[in-house]
């Protein structure tokens, strides 16, 4: 196996005690692990259960709101939401509606090819990887 450190950093050094942000950093450990990039001026934020499952985030509308303020063009967040949201409210923002993690990685980590098994070949180890091998 190849041990990978994760390391989340918060500007300013604040603790961040706050669930909503569990989806934001989900998306950004697949888009490492995937090597694909998110789409540009998105956010993401809900709450990741153990399983897997994305559960909705408080204050809701009023993150997205900010989000738009805020020059964003493409909102993830959990599905359990959308009935509070009324999508006229925010023009020119999509809002992509998240039930479990694998949605995510299905749409961005999809882009991997698959092996005659048809399960996705795993991705080819980075150079500093393979010099970690090599000296294990």
């Amino acid at each position: 196996f190849i041990h990978r450190d994760i390391y989340a950093n918060v500007v300013g050094g604040l603790k961040v005690s706050e669930p909503a942000v569990d989806l934001a950093l989900v998306a950004a450990l697949i888009s490492s692990e995937m090597q694909v990039c998110l789409p540009p001026h998105s956010c993401f934020f809900g709450e990741v259960g153990l399983t897997g499952e994305v559960r909705g985030a408080n204050l809701a509308v009023e993150r997205a709101k900010e989000a738009a303020k805020l020059g964003f063009k493409k909102i993830f967040l959990p599905a359990s939401n959308q009935r509070y949201m009324v999508e006229k409210d925010f023009k020119g923002v999509e809002f992509v509606w998240i039930r479990e993690v694998s949605e995510i990685e299905a749409r961005f980590g999809g882009t991997r090819s698959l092996d005659t098994a048809g399960r996705k070949a795993p991705r080819k180890p980075d150079s500093r990887e393979q010099k970690a091998d090599a000296e294990f």
